[in-house]
């Protein structure tokens, strides 16, 4: 009896791991599509206030950029898993940990600077980037792909280094994380994932 339980338990992990590979591979299409707008925003910002041009109308970039994000995930979410009667347990973990990332993100990126927490946002990206790491190292483990969690890695010590630089500059050390460490493994995975359809 304990041996049979022991294989449906076996069973049970990899049906999960089945079923994340599938899913993370498909939101390989959300890395790609945040990683380029934030990094339009990141760029964005650096010339307005590298090159002083556009200082009036710089309030109202974030918030359309975060907006647009948030109604096209939210869209994209409903129409390709909100007709699907039976939501995976690792679907469930995966979408709750982007979620929560995505909420904190969203948080850390406005609150501080409305209230004054955070003087000149310097510190907003590696905040950000650190809990961004910690949504890749929990997704590399869901996944079963060791180069996933060690993306996290990365983008740890690009944190650190943008809490010793806080200055304008760290906006395209940001960029450069958001391309290596979000946009070329998005792709990557989606390549992965359209051929193993194939196979």
């Amino acid at each position: 009896m304990e041996d049979l339980d022991k294989l449906d338990e076996l069973r049970y992990i990899k049906k999960v791991m089945q079923d994340s590979k599938r899913i993370i591979a498909e939101d390989g299409h959300s890395l790609i599509f945040w990683g380029l707008l934030v990094t339009i925003g990141q760029l964005i910002t650096f010339f307005v206030f590298f090159y002083n041009v556009f200082t009036n109308y710089y309030l109202y970039v974030w918030p359309v950029l975060i907006f647009i994000g948030w109604s096209y995930t939210i869209y994209y979410n409903r129409k390709k898993y909100g007709k699907m009667e039976v939501h995976t347990f690792a679907g469930k973990i995966l979408g709750a940990v982007w979620v929560s990332f995505g909420i904190s993100a969203t948080i850390l990126g406005f609150i501080p600077a409305i209230t004054g927490a955070i003087k000149g946002g310097g510190y907003i990206n590696p905040l950000i980037g650190t809990i961004l790491g910690a949504a890749y190292f929990i997704t590399g483990y869901i996944y079963g792909k060791k180069w996933v969690s060690n993306i996290a890695f990365g983008w740890w010590i690009g944190s650190i280094y943008m809490f010793f630089f806080p200055n304008i500059y760290s906006l395209l050390v940001m960029s450069c994380l958001l391309i290596c460490l979000q946009i070329l493994p998005g792709i990557f995975l989606r390549i992965q994932y359209f051929k193993e359809l194939q196979k």
